[in-house]
């Protein structure tokens, strides 16, 4: 079932939540990002670029880029970007790594876009897809699907049943979850894992940044960020887009 007016709504509802449970980290994201913030546009009919490899992808949507929003992709249309994205969940989901409704996600939203890297080097066409279940919202999840191959690039979403956080030192299952996600993408994504970088931590708001290192089949390097706060995990989802997060 597709709700067209439950995307405003689910961000409105999941954003409240989230500076609820999470005060403060608003504000330190945009201290650390202030400057690195894209304009959007929306246009019709684009001219766009030869797709690009999957590496380069997540490279793209790793570092600062600009997001113009589309009227459709090129490939995908949003039911084969809904039945992407559900593969992908169900793909999390058996290894652990989410958990996802008993009865299935019965609301989503798309929004195709194109992403430019701020360097012009590379553009590809993208799609914004949120899963949420009317029964429990705790486990709604936002994706990035690459037009061109189907495949989830980006991951947003609480990868366990939301729990009490004591302080900002608490070990948190989101912190916990950065080893079984980043094997996880390695093997969706066809990369080898290579290490994953020295964590750095915000103990004011119990913010966890790892860099996880990857080499794709020419031997290449692909470096992707992962965020972890409380619950909620963040995985290549950068701060250097305006709005580019769902939730």
């Amino acid at each position: 079932m597709k709700h067209k007016n439950w995307l405003f709504g689910l961000v409105s509802v999941l954003a409240v939540v989230f500076g609820l449970s999470f005060p403060g980290i608003t504000a330190t994201v945009e201290d650390q990002n202030a400057g690195d913030l894209a304009d959007f546009y929306k246009i019709t009919n684009p001219q766009l670029a030869p797709p690009v490899l999957l590496p380069d992808v997540i490279r793209l949507i790793s570092g600062k880029y600009t997001r113009v929003d589309l009227e459709s992709g090129k490939v995908l249309t949003e039911d084969d970007v809904y039945r992407a994205a559900t593969d992908a969940a169900e793909f999390l989901a058996s290894g652990s790594a989410v958990s996802l409704p008993e009865n299935g996600y019965d609301s989503f939203q798309t929004i195709p876009f194109l992403a430019v890297a701020s360097d012009g080097s590379a553009t590809a066409v993208l799609w914004q897809c949120v899963l949420y279940s009317e029964e429990d919202p705790s486990i709604g999840l936002s994706f990035i699907m690459d037009d061109n191959s189907g495949k989830m690039v980006s991951f947003t979403g609480y990868v366990a049943q939301r729990t009490a956080v004591d302080s900002a030192e608490s070990v948190t299952p989101a912190n916990g979850q950065i080893e079984t996600v980043s094997e996880l993408f390695a093997k969706y994504l066809g990369l080898k894992l290579t290490g994953i970088s020295t964590k750095t931590a915000d103990n004011k708001n119990g913010l966890l940044t790892v860099t996880v290192n990857y080499e794709d089949e020419d031997g290449a390097a692909v470096s992707v960020p992962i965020i972890a706060l409380g619950d909620y995990m963040m995985f290549n989802s950068s701060f250097n887009v305006k709005e580019s997060m769902l939730f």
